[in-house]
């Protein structure tokens, strides 16, 4: 699946592709739901981040809803 613009486009492909493969197992009628994530955090460290790179990185983290934005020593 290719990279979406935001969390909400990605968030309905996932529920069309979903509904798409249950129908393919016979599933004609169903009610989609959200449920808890088990995971409450994502890491992903940088090293040797340029002002720029530091700029696109906190764009991500706002279109993707991320808390926490950290500097690494």
């Amino acid at each position: 699946m290719p990279a979406q613009a935001s969390r909400e486009n990605l968030q309905r492909k996932l529920g069309e592709l979903r509904r798409r493969n249950m129908r393919e197992h016979g599933v004609r009628t169903a009610v989609l739901t959200d449920t808890p994530h088990p995971l409450t955090r994502q890491w992903l460290r940088v090293h040797n981040a340029d002002a720029a790179l530091r700029t696109r990185l906190d764009e991500m983290r706002q279109r993707y809803g991320a808390q926490d934005l950290l500097t690494c020593t």
